[in-house]
């Protein structure tokens, strides 16, 4: 039988949101302001991999969120915040984790909280 790939992803996406909710309904996994303020202290250039070069308060590489050959990817070093002018997103260190290791907000809050 027949199985439409749309329909499959989006069964797939609701699971998976269903299980985020239902993890943010726990109190082993409950979110709280504390845990997200102690995520955004995590610098973002901890979490970069590649080689960064400094400009005044701002670091650019190679963006790690696809392939380039040359770097487009910024964080700025004051504000903990980066953007790619490759893909034209960005965001905060949250923003950067999802993106990075495709993953919803939660996941990546635990992520960060781990890493300090």
């Amino acid at each position: 039988f027949y199985v439409n790939p749309l329909v499959e992803d989006q069964e797939k996406r609701l699971k998976r949101n269903y299980f985020f909710l239902s993890a943010l309904k726990t109190k082993t996994d409950k979110v709280t302001e504390v845990s997200i303020n102690k995520a955004k202290e995590t610098k973002i250039e901890t979490l970069y991999s590649g080689q960064l070069i400094k400009k005044g308060h701002t670091l650019v590489g190679l963006c790690e969120l696809h392939q380039e050959k040359t770097p487009s990817l910024f964080i700025y070093t004051k504000t903990n915040t980066w953007y790619c002018y490759g893909e034209s997103t960005g965001g905060d260190v949250i923003d950067y984790v999802m993106k990075k290791n495709n993953c919803q907000f939660l996941e990546a809050v635990k992520i960060l909280c781990q890493a300090n």
